[in-house]
């Protein structure tokens, strides 16, 4: 039975393994901007690995309903942690800014930035 049982659990573990990949966050965490107005926010990444395979530039960027006026520089926290500033602008009624990296250990990293309307 104990055999079963720990089977069970290493094959749970290594379901869940994979599902972690790096961890992306923004800041502000949500966004309100009157349409047309634009903004800045920070996006953070800090790798899962100590050395990732893929690069900073590697980093995909979906956009709906929100323009990216301007993106600075990665800048290097510390080491496999770093932050990036982008200005974005409102061209609708909400939007969104969804990053994307896709690791070849880990699998899709994704995070994503709401932005809605202020009335």
């Amino acid at each position: 039975m104990k055999k079963i049982i720990s089977f069970f659990v290493i094959l749970l573990f290594l379901g869940i393994v994979p599902a972690l990949s790096c961890i992306i966050e923004f800041e502000p965490v949500e966004v309100k901007l009157k349409k047309g107005e634009t903004t800045t926010v920070i996006l953070h990444l800090k790798y899962e690995h100590r050395k990732c395979e893929i690069t900073l530039d590697d980093t995909e960027y979906e956009t709906k309903g929100i323009k990216i006026v301007e993106m600075g520089k990665w800048v290097k926290i510390k080491k496999g942690d770093f932050s990036r500033k982008i200005k974005i602008k409102l061209t609708a009624e909400k939007g969104s800014l969804k990053i994307i990296r896709e690791c070849t250990k880990k699998g899709i990293s994704e995070g994503e930035l709401k932005v809605k309307a202020e009335k």
